[in-house]
């Protein structure tokens, strides 16, 4: 297996954020640049405003969970994802509508 720094740096990054495997290691593959998105949102009471990078990952198995207790991970095919509550839902949409083949910078307000 050639893994590129890019797929381990996003490994290490998801594992970083949160997100654990049952017991193998957090392997990637691909690691395009998908989206980098202006996010702002209002959250009790006030506004929070992130800059957020979306990439592409092929994982080697599904069985990818949240630390985090009120976190949940899920796995959809994206003909479901305009049926769900996704956000931001321009990266929803943009996923949806197949509109992530090429890098986009995107504006959620």
């Amino acid at each position: 297996m050639n893994e590129t720094s890019q797929e381990r740096f996003l490994a290490r990054e998801l594992a970083r954020g949160g997100l654990r495997t049952s017991a193998r290691a957090l392997i990637v593959h691909d690691g395009r640049v998908l989206f980098f998105v202006d996010n702002r949102f209002d959250v009790a009471g006030g506004s929070l405003h992130f800059h957020e990078h979306y990439f592409a990952v092929a994982l080697e198995h599904d069985d990818v969970r949240s630390r985090e207790d009120d976190i949940v991970v899920l796995w959809l095919p994206l003909t479901e994802l305009p049926h769900r509550d996704v956000r931001p839902t321009v990266v929803r949409d943009a996923l949806a509508e197949d509109r992530h083949r090429e890098v986009r910078y995107l504006v959620s307000r």
